[in-house]
């Protein structure tokens, strides 16, 4: 059985023209169940080294040294995200990500209806990305010949539409985007509670800083090169999935809901 922790970052709600915020991510980490106990043990033993034994790895409060983290200076925060970061080489896990790209986004929906932000409320970027998500994990279970479940950090509005999303696709009638391997419903919940979403926090928020490379102004070099360096990190165990996200019948999928939306 594989297993998929999914978290995002870079969220912003139905605001697109953020531009601190350029790039939505929903992504986190693939492993088969049998890796459960040594991923949670290495990200534990982590903890204890630091002594922050049971306490919340959010990435938002590590950087901003909010918090547990409060007091911290740059090389103490740098080691702690690197070693959860290398939990991923060492463990030989998977990273999933889909990006949304909000001003491209942005002028989608505007290209697609005359009321744009009516529809950016109904169907978020999460939405869209976990839709992509689902066909990636798909794929990737269909591939390994196993079946999979997703957990997923917590979200307040749209986590029933996901759970809905999932049910609509696995009896939908058209054979590229109907799931086939992903069992049960899509499991939301705190990350506090879960260490293997702590990670994908921290995954999803590393994949985001490095795609805003070239889309959010004013990055200095010192910034720059520590986007760059955390990215180094994981890239080698990034999941390239074999669909072509521009040609793919989800697409087609999104614009018949939008229209029925509008009728």
């Amino acid at each position: 059985m594989e297993l998929i922790y999914l978290d995002d970052s870079g969220s912003t709600g139905t605001n697109m023209d953020d531009k601190a915020q350029p790039v939505f991510i929903l992504g986190g980490v693939m492993l088969d169940d049998s890796k459960w106990h040594k991923v949670n043990e290495s990200i534990e033993n982590i903890k204890k080294d630091f002594g922050i034994d049971n306490c919340e790895l959010h990435i938002m409060d590590i950087m901003g040294c909010k918090g547990i983290f409060e007091g911290w200076d740059y090389e103490k925060k740098k080691k702690l995200v690197k070693s959860c970061l290398e939990i991923i080489k060492k463990h030989k896990i998977k990273v999933v990500f889909f990006k949304v790209f909000k001003q491209n986004y942005k002028l989608y929906f505007e290209s697609k209806t005359s009321s744009a932000l009516q529809k950016m409320v109904k169907i978020p970027p999460y939405i869209i990305a976990y839709y992509y998500i689902l066909l990636i994990f798909d794929e990737y279970l269909n591939k390994k010949g196993d079946y999979g479940i997703i957990i997923a950090d917590e979200q307040d509005k749209t986590t029933q539409i996901a759970k809905d999303e999932l049910k609509v696709l696995r009896v939908i009638d058209v054979p590229d985007i109907k799931i086939k391997n992903i069992v049960e419903t899509s499991f939301f919940t705190s990350s506090k509670d879960s260490n293997l979403l702590q990670l994908a926090d921290i995954v999803a928020y590393t994949i985001k800083r490095h795609l805003e490379i070239g889309y959010k102004d004013g990055i200095g070099e010192k910034s720059l090169a520590e986007r760059e360096y955390y990215f180094d990190i994981i890239k080698d165990n990034v999941y390239e999935p074999d669909m072509d996200y521009t040609t793919h019948p989800i697409l087609k999928y999104i614009e018949e809901k939008i229209s029925d939306d509008d009728g």
